[in-house]
């Protein structure tokens, strides 16, 4: 139980709680990816590279923009941490905060993996299947600890033949941090 707090409500305290919040990033405004599109790019795909991840250990692999990364977990479900960066400029890399505020906590198909300030743009997208962060979906406390086997993860990247209609690589959002806190 808390304790009592040590400050009075303000007098004001009710039409603070009744002014309607300001959403800071309206989903419904980001664009959305042509998960069709994707789906055709599937169909002819070359695969590059396969990289099998022992348990209990780390690796890395370059996915160039325009491929798909393919994350396999064969032989049982598997926790992983997953870290992306763009290959040419190495202080852009994933923001799992945002990207956790904008799709929710279990990101899934069609979600975007967004980068961070002040780049915040789409580093990567889901195009097939779901990542979750529980194995077998139960979100159990049982995934993060040592009693639980660990096993292969398989990376594979693919090359599409093509891209679709009009593809380019998402530009940056131009934040410069001149407005805020």
């Amino acid at each position: 139980m808390k304790p009592d707090p040590i400050t009075e409500i303000p007098e004001d305290a009710a039409a603070r709680k009744a002014v309607k919040p300001v959403v800071c990033y309206p989903i419904e405004m980001l664009p959305r990816p042509d998960l069709a599109a994707y789906r055709a790019l599937r169909d002819n795909m070359e695969l590059i590279e396969a990289i099998v991840i022992p348990p209990r250990d780390a690796a890395t692999w370059v996915v160039p923009a325009g491929h798909f990364c393919r994350l396999v977990c064969s032989d049982g479900p598997q926790v992983g941490d997953l870290n992306l960066h763009n290959l040419h400029n190495i202080n852009e890399r994933f923001y799992s905060g945002k990207t956790r505020e904008l799709n929710g906590t279990h990101v899934g198909l069609g979600d975007q993996l967004f980068s961070n300030f002040p780049y915040m743009r789409p580093i990567a997208t889901i195009t097939l299947g779901n990542m979750s962060a529980c194995p077998g979906g139960d979100c159990s406390s049982k995934h993060s600890s040592d009693e639980v086997a660990c096993y292969p993860l398989l990376a594979e990247v693919y090359k599409p033949t093509a891209h679709p209609d009009g593809w380019q690589e998402p530009m940056p959002n131009g934040y410069d941090r001149s407005h805020g806190a």
